[in-house]
């Protein structure tokens, strides 16, 4: 046999930008197959574009020669066929040549050039295909047929049903990332599903879309190389096709310069992600010690601190039953969300955001009536259903939009929990203008489903359900900005009578079915098994009206122990919505207790003794918190931030996996910006909080503790103080840091409350139980069992400004612990006073002396000292209205990142000097005897790196923060 000889000149395709972002898609360009002997030899030739054998680029007349000879059998399949120079032919009987030249093509997001792309670790690469003339004829016969997808007559192709339809990429790699196996290479091999994509514009006024049907290129893949390598990727589609399966197998021969044979497949490369974008860190992932989260590709934390964002926002003229336009369901609403919601998120450093697919927001399939449809001038008076389900061609306006969404987080740097589906469909709802409900459910009317548990249990409907699944994992899960897949919201109201506000989920209900219970469990295990067997595997979750550990009686209708999902093997986060339907202050100590008792209660065993014995150890996310709608001081939310501002510090000090997610006016763009301002110090606070260096758990275990530990609870109530600490976990030694939270319970709720009450933000007055009271002048002593003895550090922070307030580093107001109890004591007058600054609430840090700074604190200069024991106090000693201990030194700083100067900006103290270290703690600029509440800094002669500032005060006091000098 002759050696096969392959001479190819090629177009491969590369990059544009190194986002390589957009709907613009490329063709990828003809091939030219020059010389090429076979002989004796069986061959496939399949490639999607044109190909022209024995033809080189620039001489299609011919110049080479494509020559077969003997008992070879030869399939070339192409869009089409050009022969030159060729020589088919033999004598032997056996010798066969099929040509097949069906119209195909393939196009990406990256330009046709001469080398081959190179793609940032994950930035999407995107390749559509655009199938046979006959092929999607039939798709555009379904489409325009207005024929329900569940009927099995229905003609044609559906392009959303795989049974139908599918479109596969395989994609292989060769990987020498030193972050998956330093200095070793590694194979890599995974699947990738296609979705149908119809590009959607929107109008001129922003009121509507323009979609096109005639979308070049409809069948999509997206995909983001995970590590640095090598990656091939090949296609194949299967069609149903009178009466079986057809497959058209875009591989074969290879393509590529210096190949013999293998698979014919398109090229890329995975290389460095310099953009500085939060995805370059990889996906989430549950962190080593279980309670956290952490980036996949650099397994750095990372602390979720955000909220629920899902509505679209409300026009000034918006109402709900018209006649005024309907903004809220448009592409101005989604721009306005993007724009001013996500935007103002991320510059005041949140990094989270939950949003749900609801019938016409961030949409996919729909599962019953809609808003857009039934309200406003012009709805029809009957409610569209039906031929909705498994069809998702009317929803491909808001699924363009979520493909924004989820580029416009990954410039943000927001990651969110994408929830897939609502609870209103499957509720018996009776609102005649919503026609969202089980009534008019798509499900049950075209799949013929009796009860809410059937949609659980019936194979069509897992089929169904799993499609979306598919679908949405296909369109956008090659995003590290998907944080995780969130099943379903408020899963225990499926099948809730909503005018009674119970149903079979609940124990104390008349409608409880544990059927539905169990089957509810089941379903939940059985699709987080199918999302994780999606590539790529991202985090799971699904969430509860109230905490679902609670839900049982003493007769033994245990909900919780018939409903496991949270054991369900791929299941990641335990996540329930936790709103105050008592006081505000109360609620915050209750959601402490829950998460104490599910994830960090180490006698949990069994179900039979405890429901939540299995969950030690796993995240937990309170995924909606907020005031009731019906607890009478909810008003009181649009004039102040307090009950956000509580209960995203209770909950990060609580040991939730990030702050709770607050659903609180979320269309009222003035409230959401008062929210948000809130994120600057907890993302300060927390963003040297390294979760991976060490494990974390609460001090206390009960919330009578978090108020004192010692002493009784009338005692502790008249206190007005609460403390939420967390300390670290040493495999058999004692703690030797934590971090903290103290509130005057009621002197922080009052002191933002009183004033606000007025024409413009009405609501009912506080009442007296809101009125302040001052602390009793006597030291109270905060007890904490399990820490190292000696001598501890402690920095203190405003959590308005982020700004440390006081440290412990400079001056002699370092303490002791004894006998491996840490003794913090809070201060000994009032922190409430309407008429000054005085703190309402503060967060801290304390760590023992021994530790070499805290993450990327600089070791103060006298820490030799502390080390050799010189300093012999027995409390750490939190700043109050103590002169001797009150030295309150606010810095602020601006701007960073910097490039020429900063303005250093102080207040209670006088700056005395500013040093800027290097990360080695060498000085390399300062300014001395400055006597000055505000000072311009130059850095124009300072190289470009990470520094640390330090401001001290006249008093000697030392502030230090991260800087970044570009």
């Amino acid at each position: 046999m002759k050696k096969l000889v392959l001479l190819i000149t090629i177009v491969f395709v590369c990059k544009i930008n190194c986002r390589a972002q957009g709907n613009i898609m490329y063709p990828i360009a003809d091939h030219y197959v020059n010389v090429w002997d076979i002989n004796n030899t069986n061959l496939n030739i399949k490639y999607p574009g044109n190909l022209y054998l024995g033809c080189s680029l620039g001489n299609l007349i011919g110049g080479g020669s494509f020559t077969v000879e003997g008992s070879s059998e030869v399939d070339i399949k192409a869009k089409a066929i050009n022969l030159k120079n060729t020589h088919l032919g033999s004598t032997d009987p056996n010798f066969k040549v099929h040509a097949n030249t069906k119209s195909m093509a393939v196009a990406s997001n990256y330009v046709a050039t001469a080398s081959i792309p190179q793609v940032p670790i994950y930035e999407k690469i995107e390749y559509g295909i655009e199938l046979p003339q006959e092929i999607q004829s039939k798709i555009n016969l379904f489409l325009n047929s207005n024929t329900s997808a569940a009927n099995p007559n229905h003609p044609g192709l559906n392009p959303y049903d795989p049974q139908d339809i599918s479109v596969e990429a395989t994609i292989t790699g060769i990987i020498n990332d030193v972050n998956m196996a330093p200095g070793v290479d590694l194979d890599f091999n995974t699947t990738v599903y296609g979705f149908y994509y119809q590009e959607a514009i929107p109008s001129a006024d922003m009121m509507s879309w323009n979609v096109n049907n005639a979308t070049p290129y409809p069948f999509r893949i997206r995909f983001a190389p995970p590590w640095l390598g090598e990656y091939t990727i090949t296609f194949k589609i299967t069609y149903w096709n009178n009466g079986g399966y057809q497959i058209i197998n875009l591989s074969g021969v290879t393509m590529f310069p210096g190949s013999t044979g293998g698979t014919m497949g398109f090229l890329f490369n995975g290389v460095a992600n310099n953009s500085g974008k939060s995805i370059a860190k990889g996906y989430l992932e549950v962190g080593q010690h279980k309670r956290h989260l952490r980036h996949s590709y650099d397994k750095t934390s990372f602390f979720p601190i955000g909220m629920n964002l899902p509505e679209l926002p409300e026009a000034p003229s918006f109402t709900w039953t018209g006649p005024s336009p309907i903004h809220k369901y448009t592409p101005w609403g989604y721009e306005t969300r993007r724009n001013n919601y996500f935007s103002t998120m991320a510059s005041n450093h949140g990094n989270f955001v939950r949003v749900i697919s609801f019938s016409d927001v961030n949409a996919i399939e729909r599962t019953g009536g809609s808003y857009e449809y039934h309200i406003g001038p012009g709805a029809p008076s009957t409610p569209e259903t039906g031929l909705n389900l498994g069809n998702y061609q009317i929803n491909q306006k808001h699924m363009a939009e979520t493909d924004k969404d989820i580029t416009k987080m990954e410039d943000l740097g927001i990651f969110t929990n994408f929830c897939l589906l609502i609870h209103f469909p499957f509720e018996a709802m009776n609102d005649s203008w919503l026609n969202d409900d089980w009534e008019h459910n798509a499900y049950r009317l075209e799949l013929n489903l009796t009860n809410v548990k059937d949609f659980f249990s019936d194979p069509s409907a897992q089929r169904y359900f799993k499609n979306k699944l598919r679908y949405a994992q296909a369109r956008w899960g090659y995003s590290a900005a998907i944080g995780m897949w969130q099943l379903a919201s408020e899963i225990s109201q499926f099948g809730n009578i909503a005018l009674v506000g119970v149903g079979p989920y609940f124990h104390d209900s008349p409608y409880y079915d544990q059927d539905h219970v169990e089957k509810l469990y089941l379903w939940q295990c059985t699709m987080t098994n199918y999302l994780k067997n999606i590539y790529p595997d991202h985090l799971t979750n699904t969430c509860y009206a109230l905490n679902p550990f609670n839900n049982y009686n003493p007769n033994g209708n245990l909900a919780a122990c018939w409903d496991q999902s949270f054991t369900c093997p791929n299941m990641d986060i335990i996540s329930w919505n936790d709103y105050n339907f008592d006081g505000a202050q109360a609620k915050n100590r209750q959601r402490f207790e829950a998460v104490h008792e599910i994830i960090y209660n180490e006698n949990n065993l069994n179900c039979s003794e405890d429901p939540v014995g299995y969950f030690i150890d796993q995240p937990l996310l309170f995924t909606e918190v907020g005031n009731n709608f019906g607890y009478p001081d909810a008003n009181i939310d649009k004039c102040t931030d307090i009950d956000v501002h509580n209960q995203m510090w209770a909950g990060a000090m609580s040991g939730e996996l990030g702050t709770p997610l607050e659903w609180h006016n979320n269309t009222d763009f003035d409230a959401l910006s008062m929210y948000f301002s809130n994120y600057n110090a907890l993302s300060s606070f927390f963003d040297d909080i390294d979760f991976e260096a060490n494990k974390y758990r609460p001090s206390v275990n009960s919330k009578e503790k978090l108020i004192d530990k010692g002493g009784s609870i009338f005692v502790n109530e008249n206190m007005k103080l609460e403390i939420y600490v967390m300390q670290n976990e040493i495999a058999g030694d004692k703690s030797d840091r934590g971090f903290g939270w103290v509130n005057h319970i009621q002197g922080n709720w009052a002191s933002q409350t009183q004033g606000f009450i007025n024409g413009i933000c009405s609501g009912p007055s506080t009442s007296n139980d809101d009125t302040p009271d001052y602390i009793e002048e006597r030291i109270y002593n905060y007890k904490l069992n399990g820490f190292k003895a000696g001598n501890y550090l402690i920095d203190v922070y405003d959590t308005r400004s982020g700004s440390l307030i006081y440290s412990s580093n400079n001056n002699n107001d370092v303490h002791a612990s004894i006998a491996n109890i840490l003794t913090l004591s809070i201060p000994s007058v009032d922190l409430y006073k309407s008429n000054s600054s005085e703190l309402l609430d503060y967060a801290f840090k304390f760590w023992h002396a021994s530790v070499n700074g805290n993450d990327l604190r600089i070791p103060p200069p006298n820490e030799s000292m502390l080390l050799n024991g010189n300093i012999n106090n027995q409390s750490v000693v939190l700043p109050g209205n103590n002169s001797d201990l009150k030295k309150y030194f606010l810095v602020d700083y601006y701007p960073n990142p910097s490039v020429e100067y900063i303005t250093v900006v102080a207040s209670g103290e006088l700056i005395k000097s500013i040093s800027l270290l290097d990360l080695t703690g060498k000085e390399v600029h300062e300014m001395d005897d400055l006597n000055s509440t505000k000072i311009i800094f130059n850095l124009a002669d300072v190289a470009i790196g990470l520094y640390h500032l330090r401001v001290t005060s006249n008093s000697g006091i030392s502030k230090i923060f991260k800087l970044v000098k570009q």
